[in-house]
C-alpha cells in the first residue's frame, strides 16, 4: 500500500493537498468529515463563526476556534490565527452553512482563500451533529 512506503504524515498531507485542489475547483467546500479529519491531522484551521449564544446551545466542534463573525475582533483574530499557523488551510463553519458560505465568498473577493463547510453544525444530513462528530462545551471568556 502507498501509505506503507511513505510516512503517515506525508500521506495525509498529500491526500489533503489533492482533495483541497479538488475542493477549490468545486467552490471551496469541504465536508464536515473531511474538515474534522484535516483539523485532527493539523492540516486545517476550522473557524466556527457563530455567536456565543449558539456556541452555548451546542458547544463548539472539537478542534475548532470560535470567532463570532459579527464581532469587531473577527478579522484581527482570524489574521492572528492564520499567522500563527501559516501552513494550515482555513475553513469556516456556521449553524447550517449559510453564513459560512456567504463569508467564504466575501473573503474570496478580498483575495483570501477560505473553505466553506456546508451543512454546518446542525444543518441537513451532512452536518457536524448528524455525522456524530465531537463537540466541546463552550465556556464564556468572562
Amino acid at each position: 500500500m502507498l501509505e506503507s512506503r511513505i510516512g503517515r504524515r506525508q500521506f495525509l498531507a498529500a491526500l489533503f493537498l489533492t482533495c483541497s485542489s479538488v475542493a477549490a475547483a468545486e467552490g471551496e467546500k469541504l465536508s464536515v468529515t473531511f474538515a474534522y479529519n484535516a483539523v485532527i491531522s493539523e492540516q486545517l484551521l476550522l473557524i466556527d463563526i457563530r455567536t456565543p449564544n449558539e456556541w452555548r446551545r451546542t458547544g463548539i466542534p472539537v478542534g475548532a476556534y470560535g470567532i463570532d463573525m459579527d464581532s469587531k475582533e473577527f478579522y484581527p483574530e482570524l489574521r492572528a490565527l492564520a499567522e500563527q499557523y501559516p501552513n494550515r488551510k482555513i475553513a469556516l463553519i456556521s449553524t447550517t452553512g449559510g453564513r459560512s458560505a456567504y463569508l467564504a465568498r466575501y473573503l474570496a473577493r478580498q483575495g483570501v482563500l477560505v473553505y466553506d463547510v456546508p451543512g454546518g453544525i446542525v444543518g441537513k444530513s451532512t452536518s457536524w451533529k448528524s455525522k456524530n462528530l465531537p463537540f466541546y462545551k463552550y465556556r464564556s471568556p468572562l
